[in-house]
């Protein structure tokens, strides 16, 4: 027998102890090349939950499910995660991805596993020599977004090393996504048909199918209380069905504690935390086993403009925007009665939360102009509320009470003045304003719009000017 031939039964007994080892303590290995990647959360976010995906999150939770690739709530994204796996077992994966449109989002993204264990000779006796096992995963990802649904695939080239043997091969996921009122749900096939091929067929070594993963998810997210749920559930070809379940609670804006439960492959009980300050980010995941405890640690970065919407009337609505319009539409504003006169009104700088003062003044544009739409009322031009407060040496950067409002008003000249803000909390964008009478300085409107992107958003405030249309007199 040639050394070659020696070493392949060699190298299949020590997968074989390797796989045996791992699953005594509780690890993901399975001896299914291309397994590694499905049943191990890349996204440290995902992972403090137990593998829920679905509730938001760094870009790598699209790993999982392609199709939120579309949840990011900056135009770019990335992520560097890193992770220790009880012993010399070690996770890393790197990430990106860019919002080519409010509808089209691509990423590109690559994770690697690898694995040392005491190796073995033919006969099954230790050999003195370390077992390096590897699986590596680089993956092209794609995200669509129509109305409340995301559809999302991703390419991915797959590696398996084996002492210095090793098969590659591609790889196919496909994802689904939907939220609405808080409420979230999503469905993925990973690895659909896929087949690794032998590297060195003259040594015999045979192609074997790539495992295939089953995940759907439901979750809901409570805003005001900044608290969400959910579970996972995942299939993998041949072996048993699991569960996972999450919370993620928000002390504050720039804090996020986590925990999960789901025996497997995450861990029974699983932990983490999210600091935020302003673009970056720093996760930290954790999972307890019965045989010791993992680790995970990423940096993250947003970067590009958060929001990016055209001044009102800069450009004629396109039929794709159009097609953003909810189906259960706001009630249709009645036209002004012949020779009714129309409230002249203002709308003051919005206070800007979390975002920054360029987005903030997009968005009060934004609201002017579909206000304008309505021919409810006479909306006074920024650029004249410009020139009349300069020469008033009035300051209105934070005007947000009913006070400011007034005065403001009266310096404007107007009947009713709108005042509020803009801002971000988690992966959504909240618009929340206040429509004073500057007569009585009583508050006679108050509403509020959010979206997770530019297209939602923009119907929201649509929707939002439309029922000051109707309610304000």
């Amino acid at each position: 027998m040639t050394a070659r031939r020696r070493l392949l039964p060699a190298a299949a007994a020590a997968l074989g102890l390797a796989a045996s080892t791992a699953g005594a303590l509780g690890l993901p290995l399975v001896d299914q090349p291309g397994a590694i990647e499905l049943s191990m959360p890349v996204s440290v976010r995902q992972y403090g939950m137990s593998g829920v995906s679905g509730l938001g999150g760094d870009v790598l939770r699209a790993w999982s499910n392609p199709a939120l690739l579309g949840l990011m709530s900056s135009r770019g994204e990335g992520a560097l995660v890193g992770g220790k796996i009880l012993g010399d077992t070690n996770l890393f994966a790197v990430g990106g991805a860019w919002q080519l449109t409010p509808d089209w989002t691509v990423g590109l993204m690559m994770a690697r596993y690898g694995l040392s264990l005491d190796g073995v000779n033919e006969f099954g006796d230790p050999s003195g020599e370390p077992l390096d096992q590897s699986s590596a995963g680089t993956g092209l990802l794609a995200a669509y977004r129509w109305r409340w649904l995301r559809a999302g695939i991703a390419v991915r080239l797959v590696d398996v090393s084996i002492l210095k043997y090793h098969a590659s091969g591609m790889a196919a996921d496909l994802g689904l996504q939907a939220s609405w009122a808080g409420a979230v749900a999503g469905v993925a096939i990973r690895n659909a048909g896929a087949a690794l091929g032998a590297a060195d067929t003259a040594a015999g070594i045979a192609g074997v199918m790539m495992p295939t993963e089953i995940r759907a998810g439901l979750g809901y997210r409570h805003e005001p209380a900044r608290l969400a749920g959910g579970l996972e559930f995942s299939k993998v070809t041949d072996r048993d069905a699991r569960i996972g379940l999450g919370v993620e609670y928000w002390a504050a804006t720039f804090l996020a504690l986590r925990a999960g439960w789901g025996p497997g492959d995450s861990g029974e009980i699983t932990m983490g935390l999210s600091a935020l300050w302003q673009r970056l980010g720093l996760d930290y995941g954790l999972a307890v086993h019965a045989a010791g405890m993992n680790h995970r640690l990423a940096l993250s970065c947003r970067f590009g403009e958060a929001l990016v919407a055209p001044a009102p009337g800069a450009a004629e609505e396109t039929p794709a925007a159009r097609a953003e319009e909810p189906v259960a539409a706001a009630a249709p504003v009645p036209a002004p009665a012949k020779g009714a006169k129309q409230l002249n009104l203002a709308v003051a700088d919005l206070r800007a939360e979390n975002v920054s003062a360029g987005n903030s003044a997009v968005i009060a544009d934004l609201l002017r102009g579909e206000l304008v739409k309505t021919h409810a009322f006479n909306v006074i031009e920024k650029a004249n509320m410009d020139k009349v407060l300069a020469e008033q040496a009035f300051q209105q950067t934070g005007c947000s009470s009913e006070e400011c409002a007034v005065k403001l008003g009266k310096l404007l000249n107007v009947q009713r003045m709108v005042v509020g803000s803009f801002g971000q909390l988690l992966d959504s964008y909240f618009l929340n304003v206040r429509v004073v009478d500057v007569e009585t300085g009583r508050v006679v409107f108050g509403d509020s719009a959010e979206g997770k992107t530019v297209a939602d958003l923009k119907v929201g405030v649509r929707d939002l000017a439309k029922r000051m249309a109707v309610q304000i007199r």
